[in-house]
């Protein structure tokens, strides 16, 4: 996917002020039995707090975040591996999101991460489609 057959313009024009809607990660969780780390969340959310280009009318949007990870299983082992934690992106919850407009145009879904940085820990989107979404 790249940028000029991913993102429709048409939603942006010159003087719209290129309005960004962020998924509130409380109630879209695209990672399959996991939660998004209260950290980022809470991180995302004071940083684009204080950006003029955010905006709560998913309607206005130009472009629609959807954060990924860092994401933790629900139900924590303490005697398990790092391995449990790289966890699968839920195709059918990121296809339900509620602007998706069914291929995903104009969506960036942020994988964020800030603990497993090993080589090969991970892109969450191994062998998924997130269709035209970056």
């Amino acid at each position: 996917c790249r940028m000029h057959s991913c993102f429709d313009h048409s939603r942006c024009s010159l003087t719209s002020g290129f309005p960004v809607y962020l998924y509130d990660p409380d109630v879209h969780s695209p990672l399959a039995g996991a939660e998004v780390d209260g950290f980022l969340k809470t991180t995302l959310r004071q940083t684009l707090g204080y950006n003029a280009h955010l905006t709560r009318d998913p309607n206005e949007a130009c472009i629609y975040l959807a954060l990924v990870g860092e994401a933790f299983p629900f139900e924590k082992n303490p005697s398990s591996t790092t391995e449990s934690y790289k966890l699968l992106l839920n195709e059918t919850a990121v296809k339900s999101l509620p602007f998706w407009g069914g291929d995903g145009r104009n969506h960036v879904l942020l994988n964020l991460a800030r603990r497993e940085l090993s080589v090969g820990s991970g892109d969450a989107f191994r062998g998924s489609s997130t269709g035209r979404a970056m």
